[in-house]
């Protein structure tokens, strides 16, 4: 189950890196990550592990709309991956 989870924190690195690049993302990809993710995030909130993970959540909505900085998308890129590895491992 942990590298399910471990997965799903790549796929959101590999998503914000296209959000970075400026690659369209299919919505209903956008719509399963960030769904996945925040039920992720709520199973526990005393985690700081799950607070990293309502962040990238909050930030690739907000990159929506607007320009983020470039690196705050590149830090939280790195964060997810390695998560995502540790996680596998």
């Amino acid at each position: 189950m942990v590298k399910i989870l471990g997965l799903l924190d790549i796929g959101m690195a590999f998503m914000l890196l296209a959000r970075f690049s400026g690659w369209e993302i299919p919505l209903g990809m956008m719509i399963f990550f960030l769904v996945c993710l925040v039920g992720k995030a709520l199973i526990s909130l005393t985690n700081f592990f799950s607070w990293i993970d309502l962040m990238a959540v909050i930030i690739f909505i907000i990159s929506g709309f607007i320009v983020m900085p470039s690196p705050v998308l590149i830090i939280l890129v790195i964060i997810m991956g390695i998560k995502g590895i540790v996680s596998m491992f």
